[in-house]
C-alpha cells in the first residue's frame, strides 16, 4: 500500500530545477533514422532531425522536450510506465525526503511572510 509521502510526491509536479536534471538529446540524422518509426506518446508526432528530446532517468522513455516538460510540471511520473522521476533523479530516497521537507518549509515561511 502506498504511504502518504509517496502519494504526495506522485501527485505533485516537478520543479524546473528537477526537470532540468533529466537528460536531453538533440537528434542528428543517425538518431533520427533509429527513431524513424517512433513518436512522442504525449502528442503522437514523430521525432525528427534537429529536434530536442528528453530521456527520463528512471525508465529511459523518450519524449519531445516540450511535451514531457509540460507533463512533469503537473505530474512527476512517466506517462508511459508511471515510474517516479523525482526518485530517479535523486541519489536516494532519504535525500529526496530531506529536499522536499526543506522546500515545504521554505514555501511555508514565504507564504506566512506574504500573508502578514
Amino acid at each position: 500500500m502506498e504511504n502518504m509521502l509517496d502519494r504526495r510526491i506522485r501527485e505533485r509536479g516537478m520543479t524546473q530545477t528537477q526537470i532540468r536534471r533529466l537528460s536531453t538529446i538533440a537528434l542528428d540524422h543517425e538518431q533520427e533514422t533509429l527513431l524513424k518509426n517512433e513518436c512522442c506518446s504525449i502528442c503522437l508526432d514523430p521525432f525528427s532531425k534537429n529536434m530536442v528530446i528528453r530521456e527520463l532517468s528512471g525508465c529511459g522513455h523518450i519524449f519531445h522536450k516540450e511535451c514531457i516538460d509540460a507533463w512533469l510540471e503537473r505530474k512527476c511520473e512517466c506517462p508511459n510506465c508511471k515510474s517516479n522521476q523525482i526518485r530517479a533523479i535523486f541519489d536516494d530516497y532519504t535525500d529526496m525526503v530531506e529536499r522536499l521537507s526543506l522546500e515545504e518549509a521554505y514555501l511555508d515561511v514565504t507564504e506566512n511572510k506574504m500573508n502578514n
